[in-house]
């Protein structure tokens, strides 16, 4: 019965064995796959966001050309307004010109017939030579007085008629100017209408291209927002998983920098450190939100002698990238459920799944991020909870 029961223990004991070896590389299993999606999620941010940037140069180049073609389309409206006085004016110079030329031909036609009347006088007095006047002179005097008279006649028909073709020629010269300036200007208004009508065109399909370009941005920041929706609910799950695929977890750490450095802020409740808050909090600060203190999960070293940060145990990293507000970042595991934060890197230079061993170079210390200077910010955790670094090494 005693042998019975030993029989039984072992059994169990060996069950539970060859379970905790299988849940293992399960665990590992998951854990890998899920930064394999990461990889892929983080990818696809990537892209699209490359993708975003380029659109919105597209955006701001096509709105810049819409402003151009705006301002030219009130150019063209000035020069036809413009053309159209000018239009006006010149009607009206044209409707003067022809009161004129109608004064003038009534003039014309009041000499034409003064002069036609004259010569129908000279007609039914009968064939009278300037000869036959001259000899019908009773004397000299009235010779000289009768050649003057005809001198002075045949001077005013010569001047008559130059003055009949020269109102003539004045007045359709000045109505052919009129009509030439008038033809010019209305050419000119139907060029400038054709050139506004064209631009108009253009403006329109410029502004559909920006239209669809501006649901393309909005569908694209939908589907960024997305993917850093399932980025954040990916890294939640990983840091849940840290430290259930093995390793040795922690016991005592190294200092998380190669060199020398000086505490600038513990682990705990804190006053806002950004320099938006200094003296009165400001509502749109992204570390305190407005309320001028936040809890600061880690602790920050500023480095005196190197900048080297180094890892503080041996491990997998399982995040190297920007991370939010903690910029460049860097998180490994220890197993166990340990893991260690490494935030506002200015160079990170490990890659994710890389093996670590305790005290090798990881990245350089920076301020990238929520950060008001150049320091390292640590943090120790305990599945996924931040607890303080000094219970692991006297700072």
């Amino acid at each position: 019965m005693r042998h019975h029961k030993l029989l039984v223990v072992l059994a169990a004991v060996l069950v539970l064995l060859t379970l905790a070896e299988a849940v293992v590389p399960v665990y590992a299993s998951t854990l890998d796959e899920k930064q394999k999606e990461k990889q892929e999620i983080d990818r696809q941010l990537s892209q699209q966001k490359s993708s975003l940037k380029q659109q919105r140069k597209d955006e701001e180049a096509l709105k810049r050309e819409l402003n151009e073609l705006d301002r030219r389309i009130r150019e063209l409206e000035a020069e036809l307004e413009k053309i159209n006085r000018d239009i006006t004016v010149t009607e009206e110079e044209i409707a003067q010109a022809e009161a004129e030329l109608k004064a003038a031909e009534e003039e014309l036609a009041r000499k034409e017939d003064l002069f036609k009347c004259r010569l129908r006088a000279i007609y039914e007095r009968g064939h009278v030579s300037y000869l036959d006047v001259l000899l019908g002179a009773s004397s000299f005097s009235d010779f000289l007085n009768r050649f003057n008279y005809l001198r002075i006649i045949a001077t005013n028909d010569q001047a008559l008629v130059e003055n009949i073709r020269a109102e003539r020629d004045r007045i359709e010269a000045m109505k052919q100017d009129l009509e030439e300036k008038k033809n010019r200007l209305e050419g000119m208004r139907r060029r400038i209408l054709a050139n506004r009508e064209e631009v108009s065109r253009v403006v329109a399909s410029r502004k559909i291209v920006l239209e669809d370009l501006q649901q393309e941005i909005a569908r694209k920041e939908k589907a960024i927002r997305e993917l850093e929706r399932e980025a954040e609910q990916l890294d939640r799950l990983i840091l849940e998983l840290i430290g259930k695929s093995g390793g040795s977890g922690i016991n005592y750490l190294r200092s998380p920098l190669a060199g020398t450095y000086w505490v600038s802020s513990e682990f705990g409740w804190r006053k806002c450190p950004m320099h938006t808050c200094q003296g009165k909090p400001w509502s749109g600060c992204p570390v305190c939100g407005g309320t001028g203190s936040n809890y600061h999960g880690g602790i920050d070293l500023v480095p005196i002698s190197s900048r080297s940060v180094v890892a503080a145990e041996s491990g997998t990293v399982v995040l190297a990238r920007w991370y939010g507000g903690y910029g460049n970042c860097i998180i490994i595991d220890h197993g166990k459920g340990f893991s260690s934060l490494y935030a506002h890197l200015s160079a990170i230079s490990v890659g994710v799944g890389q093996k670590v061993l305790r005290g090798q170079h990881i990245g350089t210390a920076g301020t990238t991020g929520n950060s008001t200077g150049v320091h390292l910010h640590f943090e120790v955790r305990e599945y996924d909870v931040r607890v303080n670094p000094r219970k692991y090494y006297n700072f």
